[in-house]
């Protein structure tokens, strides 16, 4: 008769920890070390002896370029500003619970941020 192995439930869960969670924690780390990466392709400079038609077209190309990275960085800017609102809704979420449901201070967070004195 075959003797089948008996593993505790503990192990099989630190196992299945170990081989799952260095994955997404390598992929979080690359996510954030990543380069930044975006279309805005700049213009390659013509040489110096070129007719003015290259001229021309390779200014309208910088303009372009500019155009493309204003627009990339106004995004960014953005998503800033609503990732900072976001944070605060949740900053006044945890302080309203905290204030109703754990029957905190009515001046909750403790203590209260200093305003500048008057000289």
């Amino acid at each position: 008769m075959a003797r089948q192995l008996q593993i505790p439930g503990y192990v099989m869960l630190g196992w299945m920890m170990m081989l799952t969670l260095p994955g997404p924690v390598w992929a979080h780390t690359q996510t954030i070390n990543a380069p930044v990466v975006h279309n805005c392709t700049p213009p390659v400079r013509p040489e110096n002896d070129q007719d003015d038609h290259l001229w021309r077209a390779f200014l309208r190309e910088v303009d372009t370029f500019r155009q493309c990275v204003n627009d990339k960085m106004e995004w960014h800017r953005a998503a800033a500003a609503a990732h900072e609102q976001n944070a605060r809704e949740v900053v006044q979420t945890w302080n309203r619970f905290v204030q109703v449901s754990l029957n905190a201070p009515e001046d909750f967070p403790y203590p209260p941020v200093e305003t500048e004195e008057a000289e």
